[in-house]
């Protein structure tokens, strides 16, 4: 558990060094030869959060992860360890949910042809 400013944190998220070590080990679409600035980049990132959380200074803590939490994020999309990311990578991006106005049209010609 994590002490934060002298309060227990009961839910306090683990290493995010070791959450990322583990999603990089099943990550086997990545190379580590073109890949490996993006993997030390976010190895970086993750390694500045889990230092300034160990800190124990919810401000500090804060500044961090306002700084370095987006960054981390799109690096890992860069790497495709997001889940929009691995979606678009499976070559499959979501289908758009339609709009109201298109499921009327829809019927409209459906109608229309029927």
């Amino acid at each position: 558990m994590a002490e934060i400013d002298g309060v227990l944190d009961v839910k306090a998220p683990g290493s995010m060094l070791v959450a990322l070590n583990r999603d990089l080990r099943s990550a086997d679409w990545l190379d580590a030869d073109k890949d490996g600035t993006n993997i030390e980049l976010a190895l970086h990132y993750a390694a500045l959060i889990d230092t300034s959380k160990e800190a124990g200074s919810l401000e500090a803590l804060q500044r961090t992860m306002a700084i370095a939490g987006p960054n981390l994020h799109k690096a890992l999309t860069s790497l495709g360890l997001t889940p929009a990311s691995r979606s678009a990578l499976a070559g499959g991006e979501k289908e758009k949910p339609r709009s109201t106005f298109d499921e009327l049209k829809k019927r409209r010609q459906k109608r229309a042809t029927a």
